[in-house]
């Protein structure tokens, strides 16, 4: 059917831009890749999860009270974006911007007023600047 997909590795709106343009048709050998790796990553994680929490409850006295370890091969790409995100927040540095307002006057006939001077009144440009 209408069924379009975007892809896109980052979050970047460049790349989401970029991907939007590019539409393409679901591919069904695509989905299920992805719902198998999505079952591998669940069973490695609950596996994982498991043998390094009992492993180190043996290996260091205490360890049992504060629960699990958790593992998952999703949570390092995850760190990674919070942590590139973090870094640049670390070393934003604010510029300044700027913004132009403006507004358009119709005449009666439907058309754009056009001052000669491109001015709402009759002050000199000049005096317009030191007044601002």
């Amino acid at each position: 059917g209408k069924i379009f997909r975007a892809k896109f590795s980052t979050v970047l709106p460049q790349e989401i831009r970029r991907a939007l343009r590019s539409l393409g048709r679901v591919n069904e050998h695509w989905v299920q890749a992805v719902q198998a790796r999505s079952e591998h990553d669940l069973r490695v994680g609950a596996a994982f999860t498991r043998f390094q929490t009992l492993r180190l409850q043996k290996k260091f006295e205490g360890f049992s009270d504060r629960g699990v370890v958790s593992y998952g091969p999703c949570q390092f790409p995850t760190l990674g974006f919070v942590v590139e995100r973090w870094a640049r927040i670390e070393t934003f540095v604010p510029e300044d911007f700027w913004s132009i307002e403006m507004s358009i006057r119709l005449n009666a006939d439907g058309t754009v007023h056009n001052n000669q001077e491109g001015r709402d009144d009759d002050t000199p440009p000049q005096q317009q600047q030191q007044q601002q």
